[in-house]
C-alpha cells in the first residue's frame, strides 16, 4: 500500500461556526506549521486555526509557499482560500476534499 500524506491543506474562508469547529478538530489530528493568507480579511479565521500567520501577495504565492514549506520542513501548512470545507493537496498535485 502506497501512502502519501498531504503537503498542505486549503480551508474555506467561508466556514460556518460548526465547520470551523470540525476543521479545528481535523487540524489537531494533522497539525500545520502556519496559516497562509493573501487577503487580510482572512486573518481572523487564520488566527483561529494556527498560531503563525503568513501574508502573501496572491493565491499562487500562497500555494507556492505552502509547497516550499512542506519540502523544507516536512510539516504541512494551511492556506485559507476558495474551497468548500477542507481540501488536502498532495505532492503529485492531487487534491482531495476532506469532509
Amino acid at each position: 500500500m502506497d501512502f502519501s500524506a498531504p503537503i498542505y491543506y486549503v480551508a474555506s474562508r467561508l466556514l460556518t461556526c460548526a465547520q470551523l469547529e470540525w476543521v479545528t478538530l481535523a487540524l489537531k489530528i494533522h497539525p500545520v506549521s502556519c496559516a497562509i493568507i493573501w487577503d487580510v480579511c482572512d486573518s481572523e479565521l487564520a488566527r483561529k486555526l494556527s498560531d503563525a500567520i503568513v501574508l502573501v501577495a496572491d493565491e499562487q504565492g500562497a500555494n507556492t509557499l505552502a509547497e516550499q514549506l512542506a519540502k523544507e520542513t516536512g510539516v504541512p501548512s494551511l492556506v485559507i482560500g476558495d474551497v468548500e470545507l477542507l481540501t488536502a493537496v498532495y505532492e503529485d498535485g492531487k487534491k482531495e476534499k476532506i469532509s
